[in-house]
C-alpha cells in the first residue's frame, strides 16, 4: 500500500517483505520504526494502530488536525483504489 507520513506529508510504502504488503485492504494506519531507502521509501517492522492512539501517546507531538480522517483526503491511498 501507499500511504502519507502524518507530521511531514512523505509518500512511503510497505515493505514487501512485511505480511502487510500482501493484504488485499492493508490497514488505513499504521505506525514503522524504520525506513528504508530504495527505489522507494519503504516502511519496516510496520504494526497498525488507531490514529487517535498517537494523540493520547504523544499529545505534545500529534494534534487533533494530524489525525483527522485522511481518507477524506485521499490519504493514506490504497492498493487498487
Amino acid at each position: 500500500g501507499e500511504y502519507q507520513t502524518a507530521k511531514q506529508p512523505k509518500t512511503v510504502y510497505i515493505h514487501p517483505s512485511s505480511v502487510l504488503s500482501k493484504e488485499d485492504n492493508p490497514p488505513p494506519w499504521l505506525v514503522f520504526f524504520e525506513l528504508a531507502f530504495t527505489s522507494k521509501e519503504f516502511m519496516r517492522q510496520v504494526a497498525p494502530i488507531e490514529p487517535g492512539w498517537l494523540i493520547e501517546i504523544a499529545p505534545h507531538f500529534y494534534q487533533e488536525s494530524d489525525v483527522e480522517d485522511k481518507k477524506r483526503k485521499k490519504l493514506p491511498k490504497s492498493r487498487g483504489r
